[in-house]
């Protein structure tokens, strides 16, 4: 997203772009409201009342303190997490992870929980539980973490999302058209 609003703001340094992060659930109640034209958002949605489309697909990593036993390794699956501590980031992400687990045959042992990815990663750095997250939120930030790709991993879709058949402003339409160029 950083490249797209660098982008955006270049070519449109007229037009006043509000970007708000948060969960799935209330960026879909933004829209639906009317308070955002545009969002992005991870699948599923009820496109019945949405015009929508996959920008992009990633797949979910973990991430370890650097002492950890597994930082050594440069992958994993779920099923070899089923004794460690988790630190998980909220909503659908969450959501995702125990679904995972689940289908490995365990239900994670929750040491914390966050809704911003900063806190999650500085938690895990700190050695009070491992990670999965999207793969675009799991890039390590310090020496003090690791990255594994997970085997069989998870996979989201993340979607934009507008109001059904409403009519988008044309700084959303070029903002949109970004978006889409930059994940293709």
């Amino acid at each position: 997203m950083p490249a797209v609003i660098r982008e955006f703001r270049k070519n449109y340094p007229e037009v006043e772009l509000i970007l708000k992060e948060t969960s799935s659930e209330e960026v879909i109640a933004m829209v639906s409201a009317g308070d955002a034209e545009i969002g992005l958002v991870q699948a599923p949605i009820v496109r019945s009342l949405f015009d929508s489309g996959v920008l992009f697909e990633e797949s979910f990593d973990l991430l370890v303190p650097a002492g950890h036993a597994l930082a050594k390794k440069s992958k994993t699956t779920m099923k070899e997490l089923s004794l460690e501590a988790f630190v998980l980031f909220k909503g659908r992400a969450r959501t995702s992870v125990i679904e995972a687990a689940g289908k490995s045959g365990f239900e994670p042992r929750v040491a914390c929980e966050s809704g911003e990815i900063q806190t999650v990663q500085a938690l895990v750095a700190a050695g009070l539980g491992v990670a999965v997250l999207p793969e675009i939120a799991s890039t390590p930030v310090s020496r003090q973490m690791v990255r594994l790709k997970l085997i069989r991993t998870i996979k989201r879709k993340v979607l934009w999302i507008a109001r059904k058949g409403g009519s988008r402003s044309s700084a959303a339409v070029e903002f949109l058209k970004m978006c889409k160029e930059h994940s293709a």
